[in-house]
């Protein structure tokens, strides 16, 4: 080959490598007019993220058709063949290189496309400890497959085979072993796909002395931080074994707010004040019935109880509002004396009598 061949060779090659820069930037700003019209003329919010992971996408298959046409044009397509299917060192050398570059690739250009199509989707949300699981299990999994490729290379498959059998028993026995620790791993993958709390809700385990404000979802176990400031770990073995109250998830709460008043009291005017003094609050939601009911006969007192829905996001939150709620009952049944009794005990002690 004489030097003015090669020299064509280099300028189609480069007049490839522009052409494909040329298209992309085109398709980019066709992408971005296009966005432009569709909310100037339509009136509607284009989902930017979704038109960027098609752009992605579209790039990635002109860079492919580029560089294919790069290997064709060449000349080196016929050597490049050869060095795929062949079997002499240097051709091992090339195809485990070949396989090694492309899980590089693979792994820094594609780990993240669920977290692009959970955004440019919109309506999947997974959480962002899902995206870490799914980067983690592509990663890995890209890297075993390189793996396996590179020893099927090299003509090892039978020592593959041997390992892969030798991990098997290891894997039994350390299985034994390890049991309450893959117990907690597989029950944190679930709790990280079904979601049944996010970081920054509160939670508590029924049956178990345990809650506070989720700060970290792990595969191995959860942190929480107490009321208290405590910081509790919380293996997720005992989270998917157990109820999980999720006191965070919805913006609207039924509150019960429960009284006692006196047997001497006005029952009709205690339930009118509650009821008056519930529907005044902030917090308390309109348009939904305020229901108020007796709860029992104490020994000291009529028990009533109030069963409203409050707003989280008003009034402090909903402690704030139920001890909010409390004083004012207590200043309005003050105000139209309605006793709100504390235990008594009447003591009667018999009468003496004269002796004759």
């Amino acid at each position: 080959m004489d030097y003015i061949s090669i020299i064509f060779k280099i300028v189609e090659v480069l007049i490839i490598i522009l052409a494909a820069k040329i298209l992309i930037l085109f398709l980019r700003k066709a992408v971005w007019k296009i966005e432009t019209l569709t909310k100037r003329i339509v009136k509607y919010e284009v989902n930017r993220e979704k038109n960027r992971l098609v752009f992605r996408f579209i790039s990635f298959l002109i860079w492919l058709c580029a560089l294919t046409l790069i290997i064709f044009v060449s000349g080196f397509w016929n050597l490049f063949i050869s060095l795929i299917i062949g079997s002499k060192w240097y051709d091992k050398v090339f195809q485990i290189s070949l396989i090694w570059v492309l899980s590089y690739l693979l792994i820094k250009h594609f780990s993240g496309v669920f977290e692009e199509f959970d955004k440019a989707v919109g309506r999947i949300s997974f959480s962002e400890n899902t995206h870490v699981l799914l980067k983690l299990a592509i990663r890995y999994g890209i890297i075993t497959l390189a793996i396996i490729f590179s020893l099927q290379a090299l003509n090892l498959t039978t020592v593959l085979a041997t390992v892969l059998a030798g991990a098997g028993v290891a894997g039994i026995v350390i299985g034994f072993a390890a049991k309450d620790v893959f117990s907690n791993l597989l029950a944190g993958i679930f709790i990280i796909v079904d979601r049944p709390f996010k970081i920054g809700e509160y939670v508590s385990v029924e049956g178990e002395n345990i809650g506070g404000t989720v700060k970290e979802i792990r595969l191995r176990s959860t942190k929480l931080i107490s009321a208290d400031n405590t910081l509790i770990t919380v293996p997720n073995s005992l989270l998917a074994n157990n109820p999980v109250i999720n006191y965070s998830r919805f913006n609207f709460r039924h509150l019960f707010i429960k009284i006692g008043i006196a047997y001497e009291s006005d029952l009709k005017k205690a339930f009118k004040i509650l009821k008056q003094v519930c529907k005044n609050d902030e917090a308390v939601i309109k348009g939904k019935e305020i229901s108020v009911v007796i709860n029992e006969f104490a020994s000291s007192s009529v028990n009533i109880t109030a069963k409203i829905w409050v707003d989280k996001k008003k009034g402090g939150g909903v402690f704030e509002t139920k001890s909010r709620i409390l004083e004012n009952i207590k200043r309005a049944f003050d105000k139209n004396n309605i006793e709100i009794p504390y235990p008594k005990q009447v003591l009667l002690r018999p009468k003496k009598t004269k002796r004759k």
